[in-house]
């Protein structure tokens, strides 16, 4: 078993060689992910030597921070947020599992479930840092009995990739030795937080169990304990590289191309007079002036020095030969050049977050990855989710190894999805128009793939197999509810089949059908009023031979042939009545 050195012969601390080597990358990446106003103080620069501090303070009082990258990053850890209703999570102790949807507590002592606690803590982290790590703890007292133990519930904490400073794997990946940074509130006599103070916390796997230093900032041992666990109860989530490596130098470029062009627009962007003069005479408008007023021109060459009363409604007299005065108005070719240039940095960005997603693959491949396709951002994102599915299953295994019960299983999503639902409805669109193919296997398959098209990662895995159930079930595939009763009405389908089709309820056909014939005695009795109110559709017409109810070919074309009467014409205003 390797042994991790962390004290030097002065008695410090020592660091893994990863983490000196990305150190400088990682203090970069939580500016850009962090609060607005520290990455403008961190990488705002002057414009040049000939801009005084007291302009700088005064354009960064007015800068904006773009958070370009930041909100990319934020928009695929979201993609794979609103996946995590797909998560499986079977067995496992009974605290865990009631830990994981939010009781007793929930996985963190906050009441969090795993998947707010994954979705909205660790997984941002994990993508703007690359690292992430996770302590399974249990609360402990030297006086509990065996009960009290038992009864001693699991949680879970977060350590930023800064706080792992030293780590060591044996020969089977598992964790042998690994040095951690703990962040303590220091607390008054008041019991109010007047800052932080610095611990560290040693963890090496031996023989006997798990043994715990605490260290001081000296490298001096505070207190010492061994855990009775068969590994270290500390969890790493790592990719390759992080989701910034390519676009936080573009964030910081576009800070200061911003920060430019608001100060451009606010303190140069309007018109300046400018007017000729003789520098060898007096300047000639110093004679008259259009209000009766001259200007000083006290400079020893002769240029005017003194204010003008310049305007709309004010003239002014110009030397024969020179110019006529006037205002400029600023090109504003510098401003729109530099506004291209952003919307061309802004596409950049995104291309280089997006290679970087589909670049992406866990630095430890499990079994499932090699058989993930390894091209594009939805592959990107499928290795996201099994490195959170390798982290999760061995905090469930840490979990489990508290109380010595069985592991739970974990099973995230394979497929992440990156359109928005108007892609998916484009999508569905299209597919709608290809299903009318004489094959019933066929139109099933189809009719399935725009469920998946637009209900996968938008509803649980169980309603979506209810709905691709449904689809096998059904006797046929109807679209377009006219087209269906456009079939009923030419007999190419029976009512029953058509209901089915549409899946009403079963026997809605026959209650339909009785209905109907309600429906027609009621307008048979309605246009009859001879028939009497117990007159049915069955009763021979009156009048008629009740032996002999059939009608002639011209009774059928008489609608007076049922009643046996005749339609009497109404009186009608005719011209020549005079009566």
């Amino acid at each position: 078993m390797a042994e991790l050195q962390f004290l030097t012969q002065t008695g410090k601390l020592t660091y893994n060689p990863t983490y000196l080597e990305k150190y400088s990358d990682w203090e970069k990446f939580r500016y850009v992910m962090g609060p607005t106003q520290k990455f403008i103080d961190k990488y705002l620069e002057y414009f040049s030597s000939r801009e005084s501090h007291t302009e700088f303070a005064e354009r960064k009082n007015i800068t904006p921070n773009p958070a370009y990258a930041k909100s990319l990053l934020l928009e695929l850890r979201n993609n794979i947020y609103k996946c995590m209703c797909e998560i499986t999570r079977i067995g496992g102790p009974e605290t865990y599992s009631k830990a994981i949807v939010g009781l007793n507590g929930g996985v963190d002592r906050q009441n969090s479930s795993m998947n707010y606690f994954i979705g909205m803590t660790l997984l941002t982290e994990l993508l703007a840092m690359g690292r992430v790590g996770v302590f399974v703890d249990r609360p402990s007292n030297p006086l509990y009995t065996r009960l009290d133990d038992k009864k001693s519930v699991p949680y879970i904490y977060m350590y930023t990739a800064e706080h792992i400073l030293n780590w060591t794997h044996g020969d089977y990946g598992e964790l042998t030795a690994i040095l951690l940074r703990d962040k303590i509130p220091e607390i008054n006599t008041d019991g109010l937080q007047t800052g932080y103070i610095y611990n560290y916390r040693l963890l090496q796997l031996t023989d006997n169990g798990v043994t715990v230093n605490i260290l001081d900032a000296n490298g001096l041992t505070i207190s010492t304990a061994v855990l009775n666990l068969p590994a270290i109860p500390f969890a790493i989530a790592e990719l390759s590289d992080s989701l910034l490596e390519l676009t936080a130098n573009y964030q910081i470029a576009l800070l200061n191309i911003e920060s430019s062009d608001i100060s451009y627009t606010l303190r140069s962007n309007f018109p300046f007079y400018t007017e000729q003069f003789v520098p060898q005479a007096r300047h000639f408008s110093n004679q008259n002036n259009s209000d009766g007023q001259g200007d000083s021109t006290d400079s020893h060459d002769g240029s005017p020095t003194g204010d003008r009363a310049i305007g709309n409604n004010r003239g002014r007299l110009y030397a024969k030969g020179l110019e006529r005065p006037g205002f400029i108005n600023p090109s504003s070719e510098p401003l729109n050049a530099s506004m291209s240039k952003q919307g061309d940095i802004k596409a950049t960005m995104r291309n280089l977050m997006h290679m970087s997603l589909a670049n992406l693959e866990p630095v430890r491949a499990s079994a499932d990855s090699k058989n993930a396709d390894n091209m594009g951002m939805s592959a990107g994102l499928s290795y996201i989710g099994l490195e959170l599915e390798r982290l999760e299953t061995t905090i469930g295994q840490l979990w489990s190894n508290y109380s010595r019960s069985e592991y739970p299983a974990i099973k995230y999503p394979e497929e992440y999805d990156l359109r928005t639902m108007e892609e998916r409805l484009a999508e569905s669109d299209s597919l709608k128009k290809m299903i009318n193919l004489p094959s019933m296997t066929y139109q099933k398959r189809v009719a399935e793939k725009i469920i998946h098209t637009l209900m996968h990662n938008q509803v649980s895995q169980a309603d979506l197999d209810t709905m691709l159930t449904e689809i096998q079930a059904s006797k046929g595939i109807a679209i377009d509810p006219e087209v269906l009763r456009l079939d009923v009405e030419a007999g190419l389908v029976d009512k029953k089949t058509a209901s089915d089709i549409r899946l009403y309820p079963e026997g809605s056909a026959e209650i339909a059908k009785e209905e109907h014939i309600d429906d027609l005695k009621a307008i048979a009795i309605a246009q009859s009023p001879n028939m009497g109110a117990a007159a049915s559709l069955d009763d021979p017409p009156r009048g008629a031979d009740p032996q002999d109810t059939r009608l002639s070919n011209e009774d059928k074309k008489d609608p007076t042939a049922i009643s046996g009467r005749k339609p009497v014409r109404g009186k009608g205003k005719s011209t020549g009545d005079q009566s």
